[in-house]
C-alpha cells in the first residue's frame, strides 16, 4: 500500500492543505478505513476501489464536512483514492454553505452545486496520472471560488491562524477581546465558516498536536504528551484522544496507521 501527500499550488494554498493519494493492488477485502478528527473538511475521489459504508455505497466523488463522530468505511479488493484535505473554513468559500450543515456527513458533490454541469467526475475517471487529476481539481476549485464569491472574513481567518499556530493553547476570551467582537459573534462565525464551536476547535487542534508528538515518538511516557500539550493530566489527554481518534494512544501507535488522520 502506497501513500503520498502533495502540496497545492500557491494560488490555492489558502483553501487546500494538501492532496493525498492512497493506492494498492493487493487484495484487501473489507479493509477498514476510519477518519480521525482533524478539524478539516475534505473531498475524496475513488475509481478502482469498492468504497462503501455498511448499507450505503459512497459516491465516486464526494465532499465531507467536519468529522466528529466515528465512522467506519470499508475498502474493496483494489484501492485507488485521491483525497483533498481542505482548510477548516474552505467549504464556505467553495460551496457557499454554512459549514455546520455539512458536519459529520458525506455528500455527492453534485448535490452541493445548483445546476451542476461540471465534467469533473468524468475528467477524473478518464485520467490515469495523479498530476492530471490534481490539475482538474485545482481548476474546479478556482472556478468554484470565482462563482461562489463568499466574502473573506478577516477576523475568522486571524482566529483560525492563531489557534492552529498555538496548537489550541489559546485564551478564547483574550482572542475575542483582541478582535473586539462579542462571544456570540465569535461563536456564530465559527459555526458558519468552520462548522464547530471555537472551544471544540481548540480541543481538536490540541489533540492533533498530541497526535503528531505520539507519531513522532517524542516522549518517554504518556504524561509527557499530556503536559506538553496543556492537558490537565494524563487521563484528560487519554479521554480526548479516544474521543477524536476512536483508539487509546498506545493502541493507535501500535497500529501505526499509514495515512495521516485516517486509521487504516
Amino acid at each position: 500500500m502506497q501513500y503520498q501527500q502533495i502540496l497545492p499550488p500557491p494560488s490555492l494554498q489558502h483553501i487546500v492543505e494538501s492532496f493525498w493519494v492512497l493506492e494498492s493492488s493487493t487484495k484487501a477485502n473489507n479493509k477498514i478505513f476510519e477518519p480521525v478528527t482533524d478539524g478539516c473538511p475534505g473531498l475524496i475521489f475513488h475509481n478502482k476501489s469498492m468504497f462503501y459504508a455498511p448499507e450505503e455505497k459512497m459516491p465516486s466523488l464526494f465532499v465531507y464536512g467536519q468529522t466528529l463522530q466515528r465512522r467506519t468505511i470499508y475498502l474493496g479488493e483494489s484501492i485507488s483514492l485521491l483525497g483533498v484535505c481542505l482548510h477548516p473554513s474552505a467549504l464556505k468559500y467553495l460551496f457557499g454553505y454554512d459549514a455546520f450543515e455539512l458536519s459529520d456527513d458525506c455528500f455527492d458533490i453534485k448535490t452541493l452545486i445548483q445546476n451542476y454541469n461540471s465534467d469533473l467526475l468524468l475528467q477524473l475517471q478518464e485520467s490515469n496520472a495523479t498530476e492530471e487529476r490534481i490539475d482538474h481539481l485545482c481548476r474546479f476549485f478556482i472556478d468554484q471560488l470565482a462563482h461562489v464569491r463568499t466574502k473573506p472574513d478577516q477576523d475568522l481567518a486571524y482566529a483560525l491562524q492563531t489557534i492552529v499556530q498555538q496548537a489550541g493553547r489559546v485564551s478564547l476570551k483574550a482572542l475575542q477581546q483582541e478582535l473586539r467582537i462579542s462571544e456570540r459573534t465569535f461563536e456564530r462565525k465559527f459555526k458558519s465558516y468552520v462548522g464547530v464551536s471555537p472551544k471544540l476547535f481548540t480541543r481538536i487542534c490540541r489533540f492533533q498536536s498530541s497526535l503528531k508528538q505520539l507519531r513522532a515518538g517524542k516522549y518517554q511516557k504518556l504524561s509527557d504528551i499530556a503536559f506538553d500539550n496543556g492537558y490537565s493530566d494524563q487521563s484528560h489527554f487519554i479521554r480526548d484522544f479516544k474521543r477524536f481518534s476512536g483508539h487509546l494512544p498506545l493502541q493507535y501507535q501500535q497500529a501505526n496507521p499509514l495515512v495521516e488522520n485516517f486509521s487504516i
